[in-house]
């Protein structure tokens, strides 16, 4: 009886310890871990881009014979030298007398070139216009959106012929 219950000791001892065992052997589920991955980056602020009327309003003075040059001279970077601004009026009342006024300017695509600078593609139409005129214009900002000196060179050269410099 003592041989009986020894075993039966021993056994549920080692059914009490072989839980304990296994439970150490057994693997427990691995640990969620939490991964500190970066956010993706939010897109760049889009830059501030003038409005389409904004751009066309600058052409449609620079090319309106009511508008003083020293308006104009202030409407290209750079501004316009005397003798330009002089031609370029000259050229102007020569288009309107001959029904070539008005000019009308469109603006389309406007996208950032660089800091402070945008590129718009610009239609230009007229009664006298064979066909409308579409240039890459650029513009750049400096404390307000003014025509860069070569875009005034090439649009005004194809609107009112060449103008000196």
């Amino acid at each position: 009886m003592f041989a009986k219950l020894l075993t039966v000791g021993v056994g549920v001892a080692a059914a009490i310890a072989v839980p304990g065992v296994a439970a150490a052997e057994v693997p427990s589920p691995a640990p969620l871990t939490v991964f500190h991955a970066p956010h993706p980056q939010d897109p760049p602020p889009a830059p501030d881009l003038p409005a389409a009327e904004q751009l066309t309003g600058i052409l449609d003075n620079l090319v309106d014979p009511r508008v003083s040059d020293q308006v104009k001279s202030g409407l290209v970077a750079g501004g316009l030298q005397r003798h330009q601004a002089d031609v370029l009026d000259h050229q102007l009342r020569r288009l309107g007398r001959h029904g070539g006024l008005p000019l009308t300017f469109t603006a389309a695509d406007i996208t950032s070139t660089g800091p402070s600078t945008v590129s718009a593609d610009v239609t230009v139409t007229g009664p006298t216009l064979a066909a409308p005129i579409t240039k890459p214009v650029t513009f750049t900002d400096q404390n307000g959106w003014l025509l860069s000196q070569n875009s005034a060179d090439e649009l005004m050269e194809e609107v009112v012929g060449r103008l000196p410099h």
